[in-house]
């Protein structure tokens, strides 16, 4: 016998619905089809927001985010692959600053090539890429290498804080000889600490599956299911976990290193600008204005390098500590996504800070493009070493042809004219003041190596 009553759609992705209720908490659906034109028959149900996909960013919102992640990434990859090709090859990590930027640049890579990638995919489609194991180890992985990045950046800032205080201010207890070998030790604590510190998001970030809707003419149906990454925390009666990590991370591993990192900044500065001991004049009085500038640019550097980490981060931080205490409304994902954008330009930030506040750094990245050459004039092409620097005059000088901004001083990094500077085991350099400060302990010309021109 035939049954009048209306046969509901089983499979959900065709099922037509309309929107009752719609808040933070529940969306209220009710679903209908019909079996003939006369007849219908109604059923209700509700579905959590928080199992039903999220909504989308606006077009324009979402063809902005996907503008400035791009412009981001690539600065970020192009940027810090610079600064580490400049640390180990031009470098060659001579000094305990490089190590640390070297540290710095590697974090801002890893953070541009196996996160925003992901973030941005995320941002642009609304979910996922993937589901199943694959998805699930991507979702783990790209969050934990955010964390990770982030804060060996934040305490590597810390350990060059550290540093520069302890030679700076406290002197007396500084071994010069022993601190590059203090530095890798350093670099090589921060990156075990932090990989420890964020293993929850290895263990707690995982996909869930969310429900798409769609919407034609006006009508809501189910387009099938996505998949998301969450960060999903075990619940226990008397705490929330997710909300105390977030509190210990967000103390511990941000507010203490910024203060800890303002207060030596600021002795530094102290020392540097305000109050030179008569002490550190009398023990160098003929270098000591050339010593105390090299440090004052040296130290500018690196606190812009401070400034721009704390400030940049520092609304996204606060903001994700503040939501873990807060109800999330509509625009949640899309403060979140524009604070996330301001953190991760730090990215692409800092090699600019290290190319225009480092003279040094600057004239050992456009040496890494030129180079000098043993090879006789008359036996090279016309303009070869114009084609390859962008600059056409060359020079000679050592017994060896130079691109004119090639040849300068192995110190100062000054560029030096043939045949009026100094020389010492085949390199050049400026007579005053670095020949004379390094090979002229007795004064220049006298009592060490003697000058010669060329």
């Amino acid at each position: 016998m035939q049954s009048n009553d209306l046969q509901v759609t089983p499979t959900i992705s065709h099922t037509t619905l309309s929107t009752q209720r719609h808040d933070s908490a529940a969306t209220s659906l009710v679903g209908y089809s019909t079996t003939t034109g006369a007849q219908e028959k109604i059923v209700s149900f509700v579905i959590p927001a928080d199992r039903l996909l999220p909504e989308p960013h606006p077009k324009y919102l979402t063809d902005i985010f996907f503008v400035l992640f791009v412009v981001i990434i690539f600065f970020s990859v192009v940027g810090n692959s610079l600064v580490i090709a400049v640390s180990v090859k031009s470098r060659k990590l001579k000094t305990v600053t490089d190590i640390y930027i070297l540290s710095l640049a590697i974090s801002d890579l890893l953070i541009a090539t196996l996160n925003m990638p992901f973030q941005l995919y995320f941002t642009v489609v609304n979910e996922w890429m993937t589901g199943g194991k694959t998805g699930e180890a991507l979702c783990k992985f790209t969050n934990y290498i955010q964390g990770c990045t982030v804060i060996s950046s934040i305490f590597t800032l810390l350990a060059i804080a550290i540093d520069r205080y302890v030679v700076i201010c406290r002197a007396s207890i500084s071994q010069q000889r022993h601190r590059q070998k203090t530095a890798i030790i350093a670099v090589i604590s921060v990156w075990i600490v932090s990989t420890l510190i964020v293993i929850p998001h290895l263990l707690y970030q995982k996909l869930q599956i969310r429900l798409k809707i769609s919407t034609i003419d006006s009508l809501l149906f189910f387009d099938g299911i996505r998949y998301i990454c969450v960060e999903e925390f075990p619940s226990y009666p008397v705490i929330n976990a997710q909300r105390l990590y977030s509190l210990i991370q967000y103390i511990g591993c941000y507010m203490i290193p910024v203060v800890i990192m303002a207060f030596t900044y600021g002795r530094i500065g102290h020392r540097l600008w305000i109050h030179q001991p008569i002490g550190d004049i009398l023990a160098n009085p003929r270098n000591h204005g050339l010593i105390i500038k090299q440090k004052r640019r040296v130290i500018r550097m690196l606190m812009l390098l401070f400034l721009s980490f704390t400030l940049l981060w520092f609304p996204f931080f606060t903001f994700a500590l503040y939501s873990e205490y807060v109800a999330i409304d509509k625009s949640y994902r899309v403060k979140l996504t524009a604070l996330k954008l301001v953190g991760y330009s730090n990215c692409c930030v800092n090699p600019i800070i290290y190319t225009f506040l480092n003279k040094n750094f600057k004239q050992d990245l456009s040496k890494l493009f030129c180079r000098e050459t043993n090879a006789p004039s008359n036996q090279r092409r016309p303009y070869d070493t114009g084609n390859q620097t962008g600059n056409t005059e060359k020079v000679t000088s050592l017994g060896k042809e130079w691109h004119r901004p090639c040849l300068r001083c192995e110190k100062c990094k000054k560029t030096l004219a043939s045949g009026s500077h100094a020389e010492h085991e085949g390199k050049p350099y400026c007579h005053k003041p670095c020949y004379a400060a390094m090979f002229g302990p007795g004064g220049y010309g006298h009592g060490g190596t003697e000058s010669h021109k060329y």
